[in-house]
């Protein structure tokens, strides 16, 4: 019976009710600029992993690259020895075409693949966590 007071009060003061109306939208809207903040935040925050991630990724790409070109390098000065620089320079071109055949026969499952399962795989992570 108290709630039939209550509506029965509300409806004889049209004020009150009009003031638990405006309340009640003023907290609703609130509510919702929350949920609106937090999620710009969550892809804010998912968007800078991914970058960070890139970042990362291609300094330890430019590194391991500068390794392997001086390391070629330094081969193919030791094979002249052997070989001479041309027959050097012809062996070590010779396996990098291999090299690049063979990525490009199986780049999908080599490449593409890993690729797109590593990203996939971030993406889930992200949305089981926010379930």
């Amino acid at each position: 019976m108290g709630w039939l007071n209550a509506l029965i009060s509300n409806i004889l003061a049209p004020e009150k009710f009009i003031n638990s109306l405006n309340s009640l939208v003023s907290n609703f809207k609130d509510k919702q600029k929350e949920k609106i903040q937090l999620f710009a935040l969550e892809r804010v925050e998912q968007i800078s992993g991914l970058l960070a991630s890139a970042v990362s990724v291609i300094i330890i790409g430019m590194v391991a690259f500068m390794a392997y070109f001086f390391g070629i390098i330094t081969l193919t000065i030791y094979l002249a020895s052997f070989w001479g620089a041309l027959g050097a320079f012809a062996a070590l071109t010779m396996f990098h075409v291999v090299l690049l055949l063979i990525f490009i026969i199986f780049r999908e499952s080599l490449l593409e693949f890993p690729i797109f399962k590593a990203i996939s795989d971030k993406f889930v992570d992200e949305i089981m966590k926010e379930d």
